[in-house]
């Protein structure tokens, strides 16, 4: 009986050892799952973060295709409003030597018609003092026009009335 009794002892404190180190196991296992949990929670919140930014990326993505395609399209009318530009520069020059051309002509007809304004009073001016001749130089139009007068009855004639019959005169 001391015998079994000691056996028992020691059956009893190899099964306590056992169950010590099956407790810290157990203990261990435990400390391990708690481990294992965190970690899959951070895993799971890691992989909604990385979705959320995958999702984030696609709209940026696009965002910047929009942009791109707008960049475009206004270089595109950026060089159309260039081109319109460089045109329009183009014909002011034109028109601006147009119009030195015309104030050229417009100088060289007012010299023209004072000239022939000139011509006109000299022999007016020959014959009124030395001559007292019957025919009679009229500077007028005998019949006018409304359109060749420009108002008032008593006006002197325009230029270009003046040329007209300066013309009809040479002609006859």
């Amino acid at each position: 009986m001391k015998s079994e009794k000691a056996l028992a002892e020691t059956q009893l404190s190899e099964l306590r050892s056992r169950n010590d180190e099956l407790s810290a196991d157990l203990n261990e296992l435990k400390g391990v799952q708690d481990r294992v949990a965190e970690l899959e929670g951070e895993a799971a919140r890691r992989e909604q973060t990385l979705s959320q930014s995958q999702q984030k990326l696609s709209e940026l993505a696009e965002e910047l295709d929009r942009e791109k395609a707008s960049k475009e399209r206004l270089n595109s009318e950026l060089s159309m409003k260039a081109d319109l530009i460089t045109e329009f520069q183009q014909k002011l020059q034109t028109s601006q030597a147009n119009q030195r051309g015309l104030e050229k002509t417009i100088k060289k007809s007012e010299k023209e018609i004072a000239e022939l304004q000139n011509q006109l009073r000299e022999p007016k001016a020959q014959q009124a003092p030395t001559e007292s001749s019957a025919v009679s130089v009229d500077v007028k139009p005998k019949t006018t026009s409304k359109s060749e007068t420009s108002g008032e009855q008593g006006e002197s004639p325009s230029p270009s009335n003046i040329i007209d019959w300066v013309l009809k005169k040479k002609a006859k």
